[in-house]
């Protein structure tokens, strides 16, 4: 018998709940049924991350009919219609049917007054996010969501130029759901995002970096992004990056490998903001991305990876030098990323880009990794003690320049052992 993975065991009991909130309910005279990407992904055969309820009851209402069955809710979204029920395995979301009363291109103003499923199925953003489930498993679709699932087609509900003025970030999430599923993107929403792109000025720049985070974190967005680039997009997002295709498909490839999306996206924002000709054209285009909204340590990891361009060991460095090169490396990039997983991702997604970086350089600093890489882990043998123990040192800078050329002749081979070097030390 096959057994499930623990996330797939989560999903299914949080589908159950799901339900379990859907019964109580309908049982109080209401009609619920689960909504949306949970729909969609079943429907996909995959294991949905969260779960949806819509429901004709009113916000006020669900609150106090969780309460009667002991459910503890959270009014997340009141005055838009939405609560969360806080249950064991994830926390289910419950939404009242509404209609858009008056939109201004992200928030809109909403009425929970005589709202049908139709209605609420008219004001979401793509076909195959307009679905509903009810009690008994029955699929209710308004929109085709179902037949552009099994033709692997996205498509915004009704008019994409109306979907997109209610809420220009839909833009972008068109073309996360397009990286993501790998569907056929519909030509009339293509058309649309061409000439909307320009509302996406109007959203917020954390909305749009979480959506990017989205794009570029998946294994290999290249369609996505020249669509992007085609539509005018890509420009307006991330005005100081490439627009070389050429270039920009040697980065996904060169970073495809990386398996997690946080370091896929991470590199991939700094390599499309690397400027190939000087420091200080880099420079300048790595503080545009202050304007991303990343946090200060992935500021920090990305401004210090793009800048290995400029620091890259040349070929006939020595094992300690690229060991010590490899260390700043780590040091200055925290938990996001080590050589292995940027540095040799630049140096292979553009080296014919920058005269001063050879394959040769990256394929000695790769094999040095490869070979020796353990040295940069290993404690160096000797200790400023021995050296005032074995010749009198006192501590001070003299003591840590010598641990520091003991490091690195350490590095190159010159000696193994702790007794080895301490004898040769004595002499």
């Amino acid at each position: 018998m096959k057994q499930k993975n623990r996330s797939q065991d989560t999903s299914d009991k949080n589908y159950k709940e799901a339900l379990t909130i859907v019964k109580y309910l309908d049982g109080a005279g209401y009609t619920s049924m689960l909504a949306g990407g949970c729909v969609r992904d079943r429907l996909l055969k995959k294991d949905p991350k969260d779960f949806d309820v819509a429901t004709t009851a009113k916000p006020l209402t669900v609150l106090e009919i969780l309460k009667q069955k002991n459910i503890h809710t959270v009014p997340t979204g009141i005055a838009h219609g939405t609560v969360t029920a806080v249950m064991p395995h994830g926390p289910v979301e419950i939404t009242t049917l509404r209609r858009d009363v008056e939109t201004f291109g992200r928030k809109a103003k909403v009425s929970f007054d005589d709202a049908s499923f139709r209605e609420d199925a008219s004001r979401r953003d793509f076909t195959i996010n307009a679905l509903y489930e009810d009690l008994s498993g029955n699929i209710h679709d308004f929109f085709g969501g179902i037949e552009d699932i099994q033709n692997l087609r996205l498509r915004f509900v009704g008019d994409a130029k109306s979907r997109i003025r209610e809420d220009y970030l839909r833009i972008l999430r068109f073309f996360r759901f397009w990286a993501r599923l790998d569907f056929e993107p519909d030509q009339d929403a293509i058309d649309a995002i061409k000439r909307e792109a320009a509302g996406l000025k109007n959203i917020s720049q954390e909305r749009i970096t979480s959506e990017l985070r989205h794009i570029l974190g998946v294994e290999d967005p290249s369609e996505t992004i020249k669509a992007m680039i085609e539509t005018g997009v890509w420009q307006i997002v991330l005005p100081e990056a490439t627009v070389d295709m050429r270039f920009i498909k040697k980065i996904l490839k060169s970073t495809r490998e990386l398996t997690h999306p946080e370091l896929r996206f991470l590199s991939r924002i700094a390599l499309t903001h690397v400027v190939p000709k000087s420091k200080a054209q880099t420079t300048q285009h790595f503080k545009s991305l202050v304007n991303l909204r990343l946090s200060i340590q992935e500021t920090k990891a990305v401004n210090a990876l793009g800048m290995m361009f400029f620091k890259v060991p040349p070929a006939d460095a020595d094992r300690a030098s690229i060991l010590d090169f490899l260390d700043a490396t780590e040091r200055a990039t925290g938990p996001f990323a080590s050589y292995l997983n940027f540095a040799h991702v630049v140096l292979s997604g553009n080296h014919d880009e920058i005269e001063a970086i050879t394959q040769n350089a990256l394929d000695h600093i790769k094999a040095t990794e490869e070979n020796f890489g353990s040295l940069r882990r290993t404690p160096l043998p000797v200790t400023g003690h021995d050296l005032q123990k074995v010749l009198g040192m006192s501590p001070g800078p003299e003591c840590g320049a010598l641990l520091e050329t003991l490091k690195k002749s350490f590095r190159n081979g010159e000696w193994q052992s702790r007794d080895e070097i301490l004898a040769r030390l004595k002499k």
